[in-house]
């Protein structure tokens, strides 16, 4: 009976642990990945879940600036601004500007407006032009260029030339001698001594009518297509003149006025008439006075490239005209020109 009683002990001990057994705690692999799975986020999204990507955009290109930034030789009176190749302007002021391109050549050289390629017929321009305003009041632009430094020599004349767009054409105005502002002459160079903006150009000029002289010259723009014309200023020559000797008397006038030359003064420039027995002082409303023969005369003064003014020793003044060496007024009634009537003419070389 106690064996019966052991052996059922045993049995109820063996069901008892087979019971805790099922229940009990998983293998630690598996109380692993119950773990994991419970505090890891869902890194696989289903199919339902995925969306295409949009393609990005690429970046726009950075916008080049056309034109370069300009040596201003010139101020806030005075426009003068100088470029190498390429520059933005308002030629026209209609608030556009111009995309202005320019390539120079020995022979000739390319200045393009807008694309619109135009020749510059000059030859041995600087790779250098300049924008400038002749005239604030008219509402264009001038476009200028200049002689290369590396050309000349500094004893020779260099020019400058201006020109002007009208919309369809550039436009020539004429050239403007010693105005130079390339290589070791820009330093010395201020647009004011040249231009005032209000319409008015100065310049080196040169008058071989007469005598050889070198003047400051005085320019205005002209017409329709804006030419350069020489305006009327007295002015003193700006090289050494050395005196001319008369070999005849020569009447000088007081006024420049080319009325005396008309065929009803003919009396006043004829040898043979009154004036050869005038004094020398003889003065009227036309005559200033009368130098004589041996006098030496000084020229002291010009107006425009055909008028001079000469002054004797005791300082009395008195005008000439004289084209192509031809005296006006003796040239028409005696056909003398000036070396019938003056010794120490120079003649330019």
């Amino acid at each position: 009976m106690k064996k019966v009683c052991m052996l059922c002990a045993v049995l109820l001990c063996l069901v008892l642990l087979v019971s805790c057994t099922g229940q009990g705690a998983l293998p630690s692999a598996s109380v692993s990945e119950s773990v994991t799975a419970s505090v890891s986020p869902n890194t696989s999204p289903s199919p339902s879940d995925l969306e295409t990507p949009e393609p990005s955009e690429s970046p726009a290109p950075t916008a080049s600036v056309f034109g370069e930034t300009p040596d201003q030789a010139g101020d806030s009176e005075v426009l003068f601004d100088i470029y190498k190749s390429q520059a933005l302007a308002d030629l026209n002021q209609d608030g556009t500007p111009e995309q202005l391109e320019f390539t120079a050549n020995d022979a000739s050289s390319t200045f393009s407006i807008n694309g619109t390629a135009f020749t510059v017929n000059k030859g041995g321009l600087a790779q250098r032009f300049a924008v400038t305003d002749v005239d604030k009041s008219d509402k264009i632009l001038e476009i200028a260029f200049t002689d290369k430094y590396s050309d000349l020599a500094d004893s020779e004349k260099a020019f400058t030339w201006l020109y002007w767009w009208n919309g369809t054409n550039l436009i020539c105005m004429g050239g403007l001698m010693d105005v130079k502002y390339d290589g070791a002459w820009r330093s010395g160079f201020d647009p004011k001594q040249y231009f005032d903006a209000e319409g008015l150009v100065t310049c080196l000029t040169r008058t071989e009518h007469f005598s050889d002289v070198w003047y400051n010259g005085h320019y205005k723009c002209s017409g329709t297509d804006r030419k350069l014309k020489e305006e009327l200023y007295a002015t003193k020559p700006v090289n050494q003149q050395e005196p001319l000797t008369l070999k005849e008397y020569c009447l000088l006038l007081k006024h420049c006025d080319s009325q005396y030359f008309d065929p009803e003064f003919s009396v006043m420039w004829d040898y043979a008439s009154g004036t050869s027995t005038m004094p020398r002082d003889y003065s009227d409303d036309a005559v200033a006075f009368i130098p004589q023969a041996g006098e030496e005369l000084k020229i002291v003064a010009v107006l425009g490239p055909y008028w001079f003014k000469l002054q004797a020793a005791d300082g009395k003044k008195g005008w000439l005209k004289c084209i192509d060496m031809k005296i006006q007024g003796y040239y028409q009634v005696m056909h003398y020109d000036a070396h019938d009537i003056f010794d120490g003419i120079i003649i330019a070389g």
